[in-house]
């Protein structure tokens, strides 16, 4: 999989831009509360079809396929009631038109430093920056986290019910990276907060680095087909707070339809 770029994009609409250009805050939201919760649909298929090559081969009685239907049931509860996360989401590609038409109609692309993204991340506990991955790749990861709990010397002296756990678990880490194969042109990288102490609130607060803003991008089509002056509202709201002023530029990618 690529790295990290060094710069991600934050599709919002102009109000929500002024919010995080005086604020310094980027919004993650709680993950049973987003609008493409469906984007996880294989991803219970693809655990339990790897699960049962993983559990054929393996040696001993503990670990046959004949428990087969808990084990699914336990991965399948697993996938589509995550343990509670706050994300917002960025994407590699700063001037894709799906994700202006989904997202930003008459807004802008906010390009983030995404390695102080990433920094800032480290050093605040329950957050990361994480990629989402796409076709073959997910299965990859799927089977990496499997195997990283089968491959664990003591698996062999484990009860069925406790290796269930363990799967469970692990494939529940990597639960909100797993995306349908049609979404891939966004790249979407997230910033996930999964800490426990924010109980059922719909939102966690993720303060940005200063500074960190580089580019500033206004969606296509008229009349925004102008370059935008910092006298803008949302870029003079950048210019004016902490993450600061930076490149101006407009998409001229070519837009039919209503927005």
């Amino acid at each position: 999989m690529p790295g990290l770029p060094p710069i991600i994009y934050h599709y919002t609409e102009s109000q929500a831009s002024v919010g995080i250009a005086t604020s310094g805050v980027i919004w993650a939201r709680l993950n049973s509360e987003l609008n493409d919760a469906r984007e996880f649909i294989d991803g219970p298929e693809i655990a339990r079809a790897l699960l049962k090559g993983h559990f054929e081969t393996l040696d001993g009685y503990k670990y046959r396929w004949s428990h087969d239907a808990r084990v699914e049931a336990a991965i399948a509860l697993g996938w589509t009631t995550p343990p509670p996360a706050w994300i917002t989401s960025f994407s590699a590609e700063g001037n894709d038109l799906t994700q202006w038409r989904a997202y930003a109609p008459t807004g802008w692309a906010l390009g983030f430093d995404a390695y102080a993204i990433e920094r800032q991340a480290a050093l605040l506990p329950g957050w990361s920056l994480v990629q989402c991955v796409y076709g073959a790749e997910r299965r990859q990861l799927i089977d990496s986290v499997i195997t990283g709990v089968l491959d664990d010397p003591a698996a062999h002296h484990w009860t069925e019910e406790f290796l269930t756990e363990q799967i469970v678990s692990a494939v529940r880490e990597v639960a909100g990276r797993v995306k349908d194969p049609n979404f891939g042109t966004e790249q979407e990288w997230r910033l996930v907060y999964s800490g426990s102490d924010l109980a059922s609130s719909s939102y966690a607060h993720f303060p940005l680095p200063a500074n960190c803003l580089r580019v500033l991008r206004r969606a296509p089509g008229e009349p925004m087909h102008r370059l935008p002056s910092i006298e803008d509202p949302v870029p003079a709201a950048f210019a004016a707070g902490p993450l600061g002023p930076t490149e101006l530029d407009v998409s001229h990618i070519p837009w039919r339809g209503p927005r």
